[in-house]
């Protein structure tokens, strides 16, 4: 799955969009949806807000950022099998089929990320 998010990577043309893919895909498959919502609004929007303001400060031409990089796509899918062979090589056999991925909270799987934080916030620190 992560290869078809490096192939995606490889060809959008903006930096501020990979690092929303990186980062809301990173935080979707770990199972923090509302930690990973928060993430993307706050500390993307900040990084491309700075991005965009060192582009403009050293005055770089739209010319020069827009080059042609059909060439990395061959070694992107490489890198991308070769790094999840290894990972799946390193975890254990069993670490999916016991639920540690799909229960990693433990207490609130009941109830969705957002329903849980808002009970904690609204019962326990009340304003």
């Amino acid at each position: 799955m992560s290869n078809l998010f490096i192939l995606n990577e490889t060809f959008t043309n903006g930096l501020s969009y990979n690092l929303l893919y990186l980062i809301s895909v990173s935080s979707v498959l770990s199972g923090i949806n509302f930690i990973g919502l928060s993430y993307l609004l706050v500390y993307v929007g900040a990084v491309s807000i700075l991005f965009l303001f060192i582009l403009m400060l050293i005055n770089v031409r739209i010319s020069e950022l827009v080059t042609d990089n059909n060439n990395s796509v061959p070694l992107a899918a490489i890198i991308g099998i070769v790094f999840n062979l290894t990972l799946f090589n390193l975890l254990p056999n069993n670490f999916v089929a016991k639920g540690y991925l799909y229960d990693l909270d433990g207490v609130l799987a009941e109830t969705s990320h957002i329903t849980s934080i808002g009970n904690i916030i609204y019962t326990a620190y009340p304003l």
